[in-house]
């Protein structure tokens, strides 16, 4: 365990990333009601590494997790457990482990860290994420990023309270039907749902959103994705819109790229964005 916590200390003290262990993450800066700014997250340690590690009936897993601004530390968790493979090994081999969580941070630019080790052999991995956590615009209709959508059933995903925000929401839900945000793999010609969370700042129309897409990558034109259908709008009591667009990629070849979805109404435009990987 003191191990573990050492190398956690080096790989969020210098920023690493990589190692044995494949991390995918998922952010999106929020704010609830009361205007409080937080970060919620969703840390998914791939199932192929981690089968690798869970050997007999036992993974012992450590998970650590920093929130930072201009090198200051604004929130940070830490998860030290033993996972039983008689209980949950299939779903740990085939699905991996997801962990939830939400930081409490100030508006402006924050840095997210995080630091993984699992199992007897100590198969580590390490990943950060900088990203803009925006100020309330008084009129600006902000937007997160398009996210996929996993249910709750679908392997073990493992909520946890920070240390400065046992109290935060984690908001990823359609009404009362909660899910498990994921990042985003599309393959051309087959439709998949994203969720985009939408402030309007409702001083303007509430009629819905329209909503156009593209896929592009460096030196290439991009490539309009089209919406299928009309958008789902969720609306919350914590002032988001969850819209759940249904999205069709066109032939391209496999590879990184940037989607783009551009959301406009009443003379009001703006523009969520992530990677995604598009397949085969």
């Amino acid at each position: 365990m003191a191990a573990a916590r050492l190398s956690a200390a080096e790989a969020i003290g210098k920023g690493l990333s990589g190692g044995t262990l494949s991390l995918r993450l998922v952010a999106v800066p929020y704010r609830d009601r009361e205007g409080g700014a937080s970060v919620p997250a969703v840390l998914h340690i791939d199932s192929p590494a981690l089968a690798a590690a869970a050997r007999g009936e036992r993974l012992d897993l450590h998970v650590y997790g920093y929130a930072l601004a201009a090198g200051r530390v604004l929130d940070a968790f830490s998860l030290e457990t033993t996972l039983d493979l008689t209980k949950v090994g299939t779903s740990v081999r085939s699905e991996g482990v997801r962990v939830l969580t939400a930081f409490a941070v100030s508006p402006g630019p924050v840095e997210l860290r995080f630091f993984v080790r699992a199992g007897a052999a100590g198969e580590i991995g390490s990943i950060r994420r900088l990203l803009e956590v925006p100020a309330p615009v008084d009129g600006k209709m902000t937007l997160s990023p398009p996210v996929a959508m996993l249910p709750l059933t679908r392997g073990i995903a493992v909520p946890l309270s920070t240390r400065n925000g046992p109290q935060l929401e984690i908001p990823f839900r359609l009404g009362s039907a909660a899910f498990v945000p994921d990042a985003v793999s599309l393959e051309p010609g087959r439709a998949r749902d994203l969720c985009v969370f939408v402030w309007r700042a409702r001083t303007g129309s509430s009629d819905p959103l329209d909503v156009t897409g593209e896929i592009a990558r460096s030196g290439e034109a991009p490539l309009p994705l089209r919406i299928e259908g009309v958008p789902q709008v969720v609306p919350d009591a914590d002032g988001f819109d969850r819209y759940v667009v249904t999205v069709v990629p066109p032939p391209a070849a496999p590879g990184a790229y940037a989607l783009r979805l551009t959301f406009r109404n009443a003379g009001r435009t703006a523009r969520s964005e992530t990677q995604i990987v598009l397949g085969k």
